[in-house]
C-alpha cells in the first residue's frame, strides 16, 4: 500500500474544508431571493493522483468561494419595488416614486453620544418645505403615524434634540373622540394640553400657553425695594415702577422670561388714618384695586401678592390715602 505524504493529506483537509465554507455560503445564497445562486463547485469523481492536481482543487474551490461572497455583496437594484439586499445600500434612480433610500450600512447599537444607526431612512418627502428621514401618516388617533418601540428611550432626538409639533384642532381641550392618558396636543392658539384620564374625550389638563404661567420656581426671599433707602414713603395717588431683576444689593432675582411673580408686601412707617398699597403689572391701568390696608400710624403690615409681570420683568405699586414706606421679596416666579 502506497503512504501519502503529509503535504497530501495537509492539502486534501484543506480541500474538504474549503468544501465545507462554500457549503455553508450556498445554504446563505439560497434565502436571498434577489441574490443570484452562486456557480456550483463539483467534486472530482477520482481521488486526486499528485500534489500538482490537489493544487489545482483547491484554488478552484478558493475561487468558488470568493465568488459567491462577491454575489452576496452586490448591491441591490435601484428601480421601484426590486428586493433590497441586506448589507447593501440602495439608491433609487429618478423614476422611483417617491425618492427614497433605505440603507442597513450604517448598523449597529446606539451607544454614547454618537448615533450609529440600526435601520436608517432618507427620504426627499418632508413638511413646511423640510426634508424628513422617515414621514408617517395617520388620522386622528385611530392610527399611529409612527411607532417606536424600545428598551430605553421609544423617540429619542439625537440630532438637533428639538421636536416639533402642528396644531391639532383651532381650540383645545379635545371634546369628542376616544383619548388615552399621556396624549399631548397643540391647538391653533398655542396652548398645549395632556390628556390624564383615558375616555371620550377624556379628561384633559392645560399644560401651557401664552396666557398661562409655567411652573412655578421658589426662591430664598430676595429684597428689591426697600423705599427707607430710595424713594421715601408713597403717598396718596402717586405710583412707581418696581424691577424684580435684580436684588437691592444687584443680584440675579426674577429671570427673563418669567410671566408672573410671588412677592412679600411689607407697609412700615405708616401715617395718618390709615391707606392702601395696590399692586398691578407695569403696562396696565390701576383697576381701583387694593393689596394692602392699614388703620392708623406706626404699623408695621405684611401680605403675600401674585401678580403677572410687564414688560422688562416690572410693577407698579400705587399708594391710596395717607403715605407709607413699603418693602418687596420676591419668593418665587412662574417661568
Amino acid at each position: 500500500m502506497t503512504t501519502e505524504s503529509p503535504d497530501v493529506v495537509a492539502l486534501q483537509a484543506e480541500v474538504t474544508e474549503l468544501r465545507g465554507v462554500v457549503a455553508r455560503l450556498q445554504a446563505r445564497l439560497d434565502t436571498v431571493p434577489a441574490a443570484p445562486a452562486a456557480p456550483p463547485v463539483s467534486a472530482p469523481s477520482d481521488r486526486p493522483s499528485s500534489r500538482r492536481d490537489l493544487l489545482k482543487l483547491a484554488g478552484g474551490v478558493a475561487a468558488g468561494a470568493a465568488g459567491g461572497l462577491l454575489v452576496s455583496a452586490a448591491p441591490a437594484a435601484a428601480a421601484s419595488a426590486d428586493a433590497l439586499t441586506v448589507g447593501a445600500q440602495h439608491t433609487p434612480d429618478a423614476a422611483t416614486s417617491p425618492t427614497s433610500g433605505i440603507d442597513y450600512t450604517g448598523s449597529g447599537p446606539y451607544f454614547g453620544a454618537t448615533p450609529h444607526a440600526v435601520f436608517s431612512v432618507t427620504d426627499n418627502l418632508g413638511f413646511n418645505a423640510i426634508s424628513a428621514a422617515v414621514v408617517g401618516a395617520a388620522s386622528k388617533n385611530a392610527a399611529i403615524g409612527v411607532a417606536g418601540l424600545g428598551p430605553i428611550y421609544d423617540v429619542f432626538a439625537a440630532g438637533s434634540g428639538i421636536t416639533g409639533r402642528v396644531p391639532f384642532m383651532n381650540q383645545g381641550p379635545p371634546t369628542t373622540d376616544p383619548w388615552l392618558a399621556g396624549d399631548v396636543i397643540l391647538d391653533a392658539q398655542g396652548n398645549l394640553f395632556a390628556c390624564v384620564t383615558s375616555g371620550t374625550p377624556g379628561v384633559w389638563r392645560k399644560l401651557v400657553g401664552p396666557a398661562t404661567a409655567g411652573a412655578f420656581a421658589a426662591i430664598s426671599p430676595q429684597r428689591v425695594y426697600d423705599s427707607r433707602n430710595a424713594d421715601g414713603p408713597i403717598g396718596d395717588g402717586q405710583e412707581r415702577v418696581i424691577s424684580v431683576a435684580l436684588s437691592t444689593g444687584g443680584g440675579p432675582v426674577v429671570p427673563a422670561g418669567a410671566t408672573a411673580v410671588a412677592i412679600t408686601l411689607t407697609v412700615t412707617n405708616t401715617q395718618g388714618a390709615g391707606g392702601f398699597l395696590a399692586v398691578r403689572p407695569a403696562g396696565t391701568g390701576y383697576a381701583g384695586t387694593s393689596s394692602i390696608n392699614w388703620f392708623g400710624p406706626n404699623q408695621n403690615l405684611a401680605t403675600t401678592v401674585i401678580s403677572q409681570l410687564g414688560g422688562n420683568r416690572q410693577l407698579v405699586v400705587r399708594g391710596g390715602f395717607m403715605p407709607a414706606d413699603f418693602l418687596i421679596d420676591v419668593t418665587g416666579y412662574y417661568a
